[in-house]
């Protein structure tokens, strides 16, 4: 690896801002990577939990802005406890649903705040 830089809620363009954990990776062989983590804060039942089926599209909206740069992007989402426990909970047909679509999507799911190995499977995941 030659370097990481970690950013924080930054505006890609004019006309679309994000607010995630931002890692730019470039390896050995100088491609660059850029690892989105949309951390994702919810204590009630509301409409954010319809924010985990935009991930890809959100995904495919930002890797246009990068694909003339041979840049590729990959996307993840860091939850808190209660929404660890909705997608944990196999009765939760809906976040089933939304857990399955996302890792079909390849968009990893972590959960932060009771892995005690949180910050070394999301270093892992970086680097991957």
């Amino acid at each position: 690896m030659i370097g990481i830089i970690s950013l924080k809620s930054q505006q890609i363009n004019s006309t679309f801002w994000i607010k995630f954990e931002i890692f730019i990776v470039k390896n050995q062989r100088n491609e660059t990577n850029i690892r989105l983590i949309e951390v994702k804060n919810q204590n009630v039942s509301g409409s954010v939990d319809l924010k985990f089926l935009a991930g890809q599209a959100i995904k495919n909206l930002i890797q246009e802005e990068f694909d003339s740069l041979n840049i590729k992007i990959d996307y993840a989402f860091s939850v808190n406890s209660f929404l660890e426990s909705n997608f944990k909970n196999i009765n939760n047909k809906r976040f089933q649903k939304m857990k399955r679509y996302n890792e079909n999507s390849n968009i990893p799911i972590f959960y932060a705040e009771n892995n005690p190995n949180y910050f070394q499977e999301l270093y892992e995941w970086v680097l991957s």
